[in-house]
């Protein structure tokens, strides 16, 4: 199917559409990889390419249920007008949706009520292409979906632009991978725009690496089990005072107001599960004490499944987080019905 579609990508726009709505009515998978806009050949011209100024498509198929699209190979010339550049699909019977490649504007020209999954990787950059379709925009024409992977180069890529998340009324799905930042208030906010954003969220997947030039992402330490306790030690001792004590008495910090100081419905009566994947050598970086926050604030959360790379033994977080729940739930004479568990 990926070797058929890559042809059918070669073709002009006009043909392209011919072939899957004339030749192919009763579509209902399609793969397009390695998307292209192609203009036919002037007559008489020797040219082998034409240069878009835009790249800008529509399909249109009625009884396509699943869609894949990639684009990876488009030149600068064809991303650099946002507000003329995308996709427009006209999938009435669409109920899952995949795309990877450039921040494009993606839209629907008619509604798809059965929309059910969408799966958004939309990391692809070009250097020489300055700005691209926020994703928080692209996000507000698939608001109806109930499950949404997305994948981010920085999970604050969500605050950018003037478009304010959408609401996803029906969504229950949420899993997120991307990089983010410790100590930096916009990673609080994004975090804080998700959660709001999904009132009816049941399952919470985060995958949250450090930025790279954070330098908890910094090689393993050599040395084994000494070289990690030296690591440690040399870690310890650059911090703050106040730091240092919170670190070594397993106490965390608190997150900034962004999150704390706000109600999120989901928190509140719908939010199960929680899966959180990150790799840090800190046990109060921005991950764990999202963790706590988490566990101490999702008052029908049932499970908690973590995965905090190779730490102590007595750093694991999965050691923690259910002291941290039953300590918050004591602390406001609340019992905990929902039968919590710690997975590792």
């Amino acid at each position: 199917m990926a070797a058929a579609a890559d042809r059918l990508s070669a073709l002009p726009d006009d043909l392209l559409q011919h072939v899957l709505v004339d030749n192919a009515p009763a579509l209902t998978s399609l793969v397009l990889v390695n998307l292209r806009q192609n203009s036919p050949e002037q007559p008489g011209s020797d040219k082998t390419i034409y240069m878009h100024s835009t790249f800008s498509l529509r399909l249109r198929c009625p009884k396509v249920t699943a869609l894949v699209l990639e684009t990876h190979y488009l030149g600068w010339h064809e991303l650099d007008d946002p507000a003329n550049t995308g996709i427009e699909l006209d999938m009435p019977s669409l109920r899952s949706f995949r795309y990877s490649g450039y921040p494009l504007k993606l839209s629907l020209a008619s509604p798809a009520p059965a929309l059910a999954r969408v799966n958004l990787d939309a990391t692809r950059r070009d250097h020489s292409v300055q700005q691209y379709e926020p994703t928080s925009r692209v996000l507000t024409r698939f608001s109806s979906t109930r499950a949404l992977k997305l994948r981010l180069d920085n999970i604050e890529d969500i605050l950018a632009g003037r478009t304010i998340l959408p609401t996803f009324p029906n969504l229950k799905l949420l899993q997120v991978h991307g990089k983010c930042k410790d100590g930096d208030r916009s990673t609080t906010v994004a975090v804080a725009r998700l959660l709001a954003s999904c009132p009816a969220m049941s399952e919470l997947r985060l995958r949250l690496e450090m930025s790279h030039h954070y330098w908890y992402n910094t090689e393993e330490p050599a040395g084994g089990p000494f070289g990690e306790s030296m690591d440690r030690f040399e870690r310890l001792a650059c911090m703050s005072s106040a730091h240092r004590d919170a670190v070594q008495l397993d106490g965390v910090s608190g997150l900034p107001n962004a999150l704390t100081n706000s109600k999120f419905v989901c928190l509140e009566t719908t939010l199960h599960k929680v899966t959180l994947q990150f790799k840090a050598r800190e046990v109060n970086c921005f991950q764990v004490r999202l963790a706590k926050f988490l566990v101490e604030n999702a008052m029908v959360l049932q499970e908690m499944h973590v995965d905090d790379g190779s730490q102590f033994w007595s750093d694991h977080l999965s050691h923690k987080v259910a002291r941290w729940r039953a300590g918050a739930f004591q602390a406001r004479n609340l019992r905990d019905t929902a039968g919590f568990r710690v997975y590792h």
